[in-house]
């Protein structure tokens, strides 16, 4: 046998305590601050709106790590505070101990600018409004290495090259260029949103991506980042409750999005994440937006400084209050009227295992501007040269058996094979008790109850149809008689625009319009009564995880199933017998389909054994 290697605290040289050298420590301290060029903009933002400035603008370079840019009109820093704000825990917003619990400033750690310098290339240009000259100071490697008189106006200008230069291991974890931007946009928007008093400007190779002049109210801020359709579109929230304020503009149900990223929240003028406040604005609209979808929200909170603490993370994002209670309840009571409650609502407790949860059911979509003529062929379809392969499968397909699981633990019901390959009918088999909610089928099987989830039953069929036609030709387009003008948030429009070709095969045909908007042309032919707009966002929002964690070998399943989330029966409509029977069928014509294409069961069942032991007959 070999040598059984040592572990780490068995080698002498390990158990070695030794001081760290000042260089290392400061590139260690530097990446709690310093995670992504996005990093930087937010902490260099930060500092421009505590240094009271009315025009902040972000300019970034052709590749964020190799240039980034923040130019503000604010005090400025006098030549001998240069050396100072470049130590770690050098600040001018906290002298004492007691300042620590009433932190109303951004920044406030004195840690972005050592913490950029550790790991960049800095130059500063700042000039104070009584100074004849500003001045210019290069940073190399955290030292000062120029310094001379220059003529500017009152501010502060920071440049920042070569971003993890001296950190190769970090910055090749960095993620695509794309998705590095798409970071530095979210930074820009929530900082956009938490001051309207001030114009933000954000350019990207020399051209202007966002500006967002001073607004005069939230409405409008949001107007200049997402558009006019939904900044009209929102409703305004307002609410106090002992001492903790609440305001803000909030979706109506028919807003939604796919994740979390249209919740913008902010804590004494502060941009957080905050997982509790998320939860209690989806119970608001519990019921009223689908189970899997987000609403949309800006609310700002006014909280007593001493009753929350902004000192429990380095990027400062998340934050712990003192009643995490009195939040929810504030926001509960605040959200009630606004979103269709009585004021005597509050939030359910959560679910318990073994116990059933409710399905939310979303409105049902109105017609698209088109008649009923049958589909025409799909066009150009360049791209999916590259994408050939077989049809995607969703996680949780099995050939021949359709496991029916549940909390209980119950078993699962197999469709045995005969003397060929393919597996013998399953559903037909199942006799149709009735419809349970809107939402789900009560069937009996053997000796088994069976509840069939009806929207997760319909997505899947529709998925499966999508997936062979889109291996075959490509799925087939309906083109609209009145085409739609779309426009999306930022983000999504820009990373919608580079795939456009390749929604083509899907059947989505959008041409970019200019700015943020794009035409929609033509959608999938089987969708029928879905919206484009929605459509078009929520495959954007599709395109943006896929290019977050770069896996774009997934893009025909994430898109094809989103576009069969689209095209089906959502819970709360009633189905006739006939209809009943006609999805038994469908799922009989695919054998094996035991989930939708998001992971969720198609079914569960219990055993009569079970029910007779629930009951206390066993």
């Amino acid at each position: 046998m070999g040598e059984i290697p040592r572990a780490a605290s068995e080698d002498k040289r390990a158990m070695t305590i030794r001081v760290l050298p000042r260089e290392l420590t400061e590139k260690i301290a530097a990446g709690e601050v310093v995670e992504r060029p996005a990093s930087v903009v937010k902490e260099l933002m930060e500092n421009a709106l505590d240094a009271q400035a009315a025009h902040i603008r972000i300019v970034v370079g052709k590749d964020a790590v190799d240039h980034l840019e923040v130019v503000d009109d604010g005090t400025g820093m006098r030549p001998e505070e240069i050396p100072l704000a470049l130590q770690r825990h050098a600040t001018s917003k906290i002298a004492s101990y007691e300042d620590l619990s009433r932190i109303a400033s951004l920044g406030f750690r004195g840690e972005a600018l050592p913490s950029i310098a550790a790991v960049a290339d800095l130059e500063i240009e700042t000039k104070t409004e009584d100074a004849d000259f500003g001045v210019r100071v290069q940073i190399r490697v955290g030292r000062e290495v120029v310094r001379q008189d220059i003529g500017m106006p009152k501010g502060t200008r920071v440049i920042v090259r070569n971003l993890f230069r001296k950190t190769p291991a970090r910055r090749k974890f960095l993620r695509s260029r794309q998705t590095e931007a798409g970071q530095i946009l979210d930074a820009f928007i929530r900082l956009s949103l938490s001051r309207v008093d001030v114009s933000f400007q954000l350019k990207r190779s020399d051209k202007i991506w966002i500006n967002a002049p001073r607004a005069e109210d939230l409405r409008q801020r949001v107007a200049q980042l997402f558009g006019w359709e939904l900044g009209e579109g929102l409703r305004p929230v307002s609410g106090s409750r002992e001492g903790y304020y609440v305001e803000g503009l909030v979706g109506p149900s028919e807003f939604h999005r796919v994740t979390s990223r249209g919740m913008f929240l902010f804590v004494n003028g502060r941009p957080v994440r905050d997982l509790q406040i998320q939860r209690a604005v989806r119970a608001a609209y519990r019921g009223l937006l689908p189970k899997d979808r987000f609403p949309m929200a800006v609310l700002f909170f006014k909280v007593p400084y001493e009753e929350v603490d902004v000192n429990v993370h380095p990027a400062k994002m998340e934050v712990h209050f003192s009643r995490p209670g009195h939040i929810r309840d504030l926001l509960m009571s605040t959200l009630a009227e606004v979103v269709g409650r009585g004021p005597t609502w509050h939030v359910e407790p959560a679910a318990v295992p073994g116990e059933t949860v409710e399905a939310a059911s979303g409105p049902v979509p109105g017609p698209l501007p088109f008649p009923p003529t049958p589909p025409g062929p799909s066009t150009a379809r360049p791209y999916r040269e590259t994408m050939r392969g077989p049809a995607p499968t969703p996680p949780g397909v099995r050939e021949g058996i359709v496991p029916l699981s549940h909390t209980g633990g119950a078993g699962r019901v197999e469709a045995k094979t005969g003397s060929g390959s393919e597996p013998q009918a399953l559903f037909r088999k199942f006799r149709v008790i009735g419809q349970y909610r809107d939402a789900y089928l009560i069937c009996e099987y053997n000796d088994r109850l069976v509840l069939i989830d009806q929207h997760a039953a319909h997505e899947r069929i529709a998925f499966e149809r999508l997936a062979e036609s889109y291996a075959a030709e490509g799925v087939t387009g309906q083109p609209l008689l009145v085409p739609q003008v779309v426009e999306l948030p930022p983000r999504e429009a820009e990373c919608l625009n580079k795939h456009l070709a390749a929604l083509r095969d899907f059947g989505l045909e959008a041409d970019f319009y200019g700015g943020r908007s794009f035409v929609v042309k033509a959608v999938p032919a089987m969708l029928g009564r879905a919206d484009p707009r929605v459509l078009l966002q929520d495959v954007a929002e599709e395109l943006i995880e896929l290019e977050r964690v770069n896996q774009f070998d997934l893009l025909r399943t994430r898109v094809l199933a989103r576009i069969a989330c689209h095209s089906v029966v959502r819970a709360g409509r009633t189905l006739e017998p006939q209809e009943m029977e006609a999805l038994l069928k469908q799922l009989d014509e695919k054998p094996g389909l035991l989930s939708c294409p998001h992971g969720r069961p198609v079914m569960i069942s219990w055993s009569l054994q079970e029910i007779e032991k629930r009951f206390h007959r066993s």
